[in-house]
Formats: structure tokens, C-alpha cells, sequence
């Protein structure tokens, strides 16, 4: 008696086409756009400028006295922000 092999499932799965859901930012209009402080806005500006993430943070907010990998974990938390 000889043991039958598992056929690899070969078939591939059609992937669904991406919709936007409501309420997440390429569902919004211009309108609809969350208020931003000056703090995020030259925190995003120092991301489109190549800076990291933590140095945009820094030199967005001059006054904090994070170091290390507080000032990462907040500037990550800021640059996931929708």
C-alpha cells in the first residue's frame, strides 16, 4: 500500500481590487481633512524634506528633552498618523 502525495494547491487566488473605506484618508475630501497643528505640519515637511523621523520630530517640537528611543517611539507614533 503506498501512501498518496498532497497535491500542492497551485491555484491562485484573485486578489480583490482596493476600495477606499470611509473614513480613511483617500476616502476624504479636501474639506474633509483633519486640522493639523504647526508642530505636525513642519514635522511632515521635515519627512518630505528626507529627514528621519526622529530628527523631524526634534526639530519640530525644539523644546522636548527625549532622547534615544522615547524620541523614536514618539516620532514613529506621529508619522503613522493618517
Amino acid at each position: 500500500m503506498t501512501a498518496k502525495k498532497k497535491k500542492k494547491n497551485t491555484r491562485r487566488r484573485r486578489l480583490k481590487p482596493l476600495v477606499a473605506r470611509p473614513g480613511t484618508p483617500e476616502a476624504l475630501d479636501d474639506n474633509e481633512l483633519p486640522e493639523i497643528s504647526n508642530q505636525e505640519l513642519e514635522f511632515v515637511h521635515g519627512i518630505l524634506k528626507g529627514m528621519t523621523a526622529s530628527a523631524a520630530y526634534k526639530a519640530a517640537r525644539p523644546h522636548i528633552t527625549m532622547t534615544g528611543n522615547t524620541l523614536w517611539v514618539q516620532a514613529s507614533r506621529e508619522k503613522a498618523k493618517p
